[in-house]
């Protein structure tokens, strides 16, 4: 499961995504505010921080086929379905409760609970830009939900 990242919709079905490790920029961001006292001391105030992951996703127009996981924690299943593009984009489109918040596996095995974050913008490699000939680099970004 290396270079494959897992998304799932509540216990719906689980869609594995092959990545691009070149282009994983996970960012952790430290939330805080920072100021002083009227006595001159240093006041900080921390939230938890935030994890934002950002990959670039490659998918075909259409696919088929599916892969054997392991079950963790979030993500139960134990076979994932080879996500294509119009799983991705469905996915991002999801913006209802509960279904906008993902279980999300990591390609180090690690489980999170995430949304999308961003904007959803594919780079069609090929002529054909629909159907099994299709080809896509698709950057996204997904933010842990606490």
């Amino acid at each position: 499961m290396s270079d494959y990242m897992l998304l799932q919709v509540g216990s719906g079905t689980v869609y594995a995504f092959k990545v691009i490790l070149e282009q994983y920029k996970p960012m952790l961001e430290r939330v805080q505010q920072e100021r002083y006292t009227v006595t001159g001391k240093l006041d900080l105030q921390s939230a938890p921080n935030n994890i934002t992951f950002n990959y670039a996703v490659k998918c075909f127009g259409t696919t088929s086929g599916s892969i054997s996981i392991d079950a963790g924690t979030l993500i139960t299943e134990v076979s994932a379905d080879l996500g294509d593009y119009g799983d991705l984009k469905t996915l991002f489109e999801s913006t209802v409760p509960p279904n906008n918040v993902l279980k999300f596996r990591d390609f180090d095995d690690t489980e999170y609970s995430v949304c999308f974050t961003g904007r959803f913008a594919p780079t069609a490699l090929t002529t054909t830009v629909t159907g099994a000939g299709a080809y896509y680099i698709v950057p996204i970004s997904l933010r842990v939900v606490r």
